[in-house]
């Protein structure tokens, strides 16, 4: 990943062809997949970074809360 001040920029993200056995889980690694492709935004404020792909309609994000 190259990083700079409001971007994130992934290059070829490696993961197994195995599926899980639970959609719920599926769908949720394809949500992240998707929105960690090429560059995105970020933005941290306190213990939350926010992560967005994409633009308009095809808007794609991720928020994640750090926990103590």
């Amino acid at each position: 990943v190259e990083i700079t001040d409001t971007t994130l920029t992934f290059g070829p993200i490696a993961t197994t062809m195995r599926a899980c056995a639970d959609e719920a889980v599926n769908e949720l690694e394809a949500s992240v997949l998707a929105a960690l492709q090429g560059e995105v935004t970020y933005e941290i404020s306190g213990d939350t970074m926010l992560i967005r792909s994409g633009d308009g309609a095809d808007a794609v994000g991720l928020d994640f809360v750090a926990q103590s």
